[in-house]
């Protein structure tokens, strides 16, 4: 739906989206296609700091995240499937007006691989996921962005569907919440 959003606001914008998710590049692919938006570049890869392959969880719907390290974790409902991955850095060759990224925990990952081409970004928009399990790397982000010569501003995204940032707040290993990370070049 962000690409339809966006392609709807910006008609003339070139955009690329990464899907690692083939049951929902099937509604992206759909959408465009409703839409008449012939000209976006869909890459059909999750974003990763290796190009290669990895396993990934999917719901088939709109749900999917890299695999859970055990085999016996995750939903039983759920698809495990193997996706291609890219690396970001490939595709910032040339400026980048905005760029949004939900690719559920593996933001530090990406950022960081890219981490020198990141100057051709000239704003984005971060979903981070503090998830049980996966490391914490928001103060990693903060700093990279800080480096890089990015201005930031953190929300909780919205508290009433993101629990983990209504108070009382705890921090254990078991937290879970969703933040969104605004930057832009200065």
């Amino acid at each position: 739906m962000a690409v339809v959003y966006f392609k709807t606001i910006y008609p003339a914008a070139r955009i690329t989206a990464f899907e690692a998710d083939p049951f929902v590049c099937r509604y992206l692919d759909e959408n465009l296609q409703r839409n008449g938006f012939t000209d976006v570049q869909v890459i059909r890869a999750a974003l990763s700091a290796r190009e290669g392959k990895l396993l990934f969880d999917s719901d088939a719907k709109y749900g999917s995240h890299i695999a859970a390290v055990s085999e016996g974790s995750g939903d039983p409902h759920w698809r495990r499937i193997e996706v291609p991955t890219v690396s970001l850095r490939g595709y910032l060759e040339e400026p980048v007006d905005f760029l949004k990224m939900n690719i559920e925990s593996a933001e530090w990952e990406v950022l960081s691989d890219a981490a020198d081409d990141l100057r051709a970004i000239r704003e984005m928009v971060i979903e981070y996921h503090h998830l049980p399990g996966v490391p914490r790397t928001l103060h990693r982000i903060l700093g990279l962005l800080d480096e890089r010569g990015f201005e930031y501003m953190v929300n909780d995204l919205d508290s009433e569907t993101n629990s983990g940032v209504r108070p009382p707040f705890r921090l254990d290993e078991d937290s879970q919440y969703f933040l969104l990370i605004y930057a832009k070049r200065v």
